[in-house]
């Protein structure tokens, strides 16, 4: 198979798994509805920078607008909460409740986001010029963060 095959493929079973999952496509309203978003060291900052220069194949603005709507509407017009976790350490972590109204519009009409950092060991956070002080299990930590557990358990609640 070459590469432009593959690549079709690949985006084919991703949009038939976001129809179903999340409810996007031709019938937004047949695709199971979520109750919140929970994000662990998140990279859409850095995939916000990739469409600088035009259209990028990570761009998710206009799909992540198009579900966040549909979720909206189906929730009653209740703002959908959206759990962004960060370990100050994490390279690729950024916080997103200042990114998101420049990437997404009037998406804040749509979710609640909370940016929740999981550590803090008594240091100022300066985000962008904080030195990788916790190594390699910054990033992979989220899934072992009694922060995470903690939030995740009360939001399921």
């Amino acid at each position: 198979m070459d590469k432009d095959a593959s690549t079709r493929q690949t985006r084919q079973t991703v949009t038939q798994l976001r129809n179903t999952l999340f409810g996007l496509g031709q019938e937004p309203e047949r695709g199971i509805p979520i109750s919140s978003v929970h994000t662990l060291g998140s990279p859409i900052a850095l995939f916000s920078l990739l469409s600088v220069t035009g259209d990028s194949t990570h761009d998710l603005t206009k799909d992540l607008r198009a579900m966040l709507q549909t979720l909206y509407h189906q929730r009653g017009k209740k703002a959908l909460p959206w759990y962004n976790y960060l370990h100050p350490g994490d390279p690729i972590a950024y916080p997103l409740q200042g990114l998101m109204p420049r990437l997404m519009g009037n998406a804040q009409l749509y979710v609640h986001l909370r940016d929740v950092i999981t550590e803090h060991r008594g240091l100022p956070i300066t985000w962008g010029r904080l030195p990788l002080l916790w190594g390699g299990d910054a990033h992979s930590g989220y899934w072992k963060s009694s922060t995470v557990v903690k939030t995740l358990a009360e939001v399921l609640r």
